[in-house]
């Protein structure tokens, strides 16, 4: 049977998966439902914006962390180097 997706219908969906007490990770969806991961790709870009679009809070129901960028304004910024050009001592 196929089943007709929209906005709300995906919304409900996740809704009643966070009831259940399952897990929203990414890989839980993918393994487990994966129409219903495809459907929400689809109709809101990405999971993650599916789940926030819900009223949920994506990152804690995330399994990893996203790493959050480390700011020193210490250290210099490394200087890259051209492939083309050839180095030299002072480099």
């Amino acid at each position: 049977m196929t089943r007709k997706w929209d906005h709300e219908v995906i919304k409900t969906a996740i809704r009643e998966l966070h009831r259940s007490g399952e897990s929203l990770c990414y890989t839980n969806v993918d393994q487990n439902h994966r129409a219903l991961l495809q459907a929400a790709v689809r109709y809101f870009g990405t999971w993650e914006a599916a789940v926030n679009a819900t009223g949920l809070n994506y990152d804690s129901c995330r399994k990893y962390r996203k790493p959050e960028p480390e700011m020193d304004v210490d250290m210099p910024r490394r200087r890259r180097h051209n492939r083309n050009r050839p180095r030299s001592l002072f480099d």
